[in-house]
């Protein structure tokens, strides 16, 4: 392919000279995983700052509190005398819950009536409601459970009875695949992939797209022998090496320094890897083609890969979408990626099962190549069509 080789080392050489190229191609990715690495580095958040408040103010209330302070999800960083002002520090985010004693709590417990402690938590944030949440149900079901023991074995049960009695079916619970509920596993699974496409699109349409708003589009086509394919593949390959160069770097940081589970083929991973920069290379390439301004093609571009997360059944699952929003979410190619690196990553699923999701990336890429052609246009013109 005449002409490839000087494009290819032109394009090479401008992303180590160019200071936008640069910073878009290799530095903010770069910065942005070490950003997520260094960010969810404890897996999952500690201490979170809960209030108490407690009118009871008894021994059994206080150790009640001692063993919440002693999760590690929870930090007691205040004792309120009153709900109103605990409520108010949560309504400021200066606590994510509010926990309430009644009076007569040690008194009740004791003499074996019902009571209640409280726990006014705000779902807003559903992390850290979540996992207070969490803690304060495991907490207190213990507490209770040990109450409840003790005063059936005051009524002359055995403790074994006793235990018995209050649970007669034991629960035997197993977390799959993330034992630790590690929330880096989880949330820099989407982010930092995330990161990496939405610079492959955003690079790729800019260095191709500048080059007509530029008006250097005839130069370009003149070139590569005035095939339109020779001066697309010179200037797209040299982001494809760098940026699998990146997602390569990316995976390291992932499986390697995070210690992500590694379950899987490491070769489809890879893989997987490739084919989500290719396929929003040719996306990218396609808005290239199919818009009137580098500024149009970039707000296609961009606006496809940004929303893709939402579709792609990490923030919110896919099965639970309405069809047609379920329907939407296989066009993006973000979806499949995200399969196949949580079957191969955590799952350890055999490669069979994430096959169909390699194959839909391959074809969607396919079609994106199917709008390449409009790009002769532009080529020949030299320029947008605002530019000449």
């Amino acid at each position: 392919m005449k002409g490839f080789k000087e494009i290819f080392l032109h394009e090479m050489q401008t992303v180590f000279t160019e200071k936008r190229h640069f910073l878009f191609a290799i530095a903010l990715p770069l910065l942005l995983f070490l950003f997520f690495t260094t960010l969810l580095k404890d897996g999952v958040p500690r201490d979170l700052p809960v209030v108490v408040v407690d009118y009871d103010r008894t021994a059994l209330s206080r150790q009640l509190i001692a063993q919440l302070d002693a999760t590690p999800e929870m930090k007691i960083t205040e004792h309120l005398s009153s709900e109103e002002i605990a409520k108010t520090k949560v309504q400021s985010g200066k606590a994510y819950a509010v926990i309430i004693f009644p009076a007569r709590f040690e008194q009740d417990v004791k003499q074996g009536r019902a009571t209640e402690v409280l726990n006014f938590y705000n779902g807003t944030y559903l992390l850290p409601s979540g996992l207070i949440n969490k803690a304060f149900q495991k907490v207190v079901g213990t507490f209770s459970a040990g109450a409840s023991i003790q005063s059936r074995m005051k009524k002359g049960s055995t403790a074994q009875q006793a235990t018995l009695n209050y649970k007669p079916v034991n629960l035997s619970a197993h977390v799959l695949f993330n034992p630790y509920t590690n929330y880096s596993y989880y949330l820099n699974t989407g982010f930092m992939p995330m990161m990496l496409q939405i610079f492959v699109m955003l690079t790729t349409i800019y260095s191709l797209g500048i080059t007509f708003k530029s008006n250097k589009g005839k130069a370009l086509y003149a070139l590569s022998n005035e095939n339109y394919i020779v001066a697309i593949l010179g200037k797209a390959l040299p982001y494809t090496l760098i940026f699998f160069v990146i997602g390569t770097i990316m995976n390291i940081m992932m499986f390697v320094w995070q210690g992500f589970p590694l379950n899987g083929s490491k070769l489809l991973l890879t893989l997987n890897t490739l084919l989500l920069i290719i396929s929003h290379q040719a996306i990218g390439i396609f808005f290239v083609a199919s818009a009137k301004s580098l500024r149009a093609a970039l707000t296609g571009g961009t606006g496809v890969s940004a929303v893709s997360l939402s579709f792609a059944g990490l923030t919110f699952p896919i099965m639970g979408m309405p069809l047609a929003m379920q329907a939407l979410s296989y066009i993006f190619p973000f979806t499949h990626y995200l399969k196949v690196f949580v079957d191969q990553g955590q799952r350890g699923s055999p490669i069979f099962y994430s096959l169909p999701s390699i194959a839909a990336m391959f074809v969607i890429t396919m079609i994106a190549m199917l709008g390449w052609k409009k790009i002769k246009v532009h080529l020949q013109a030299g320029a947008y069509p605002e530019h000449i």
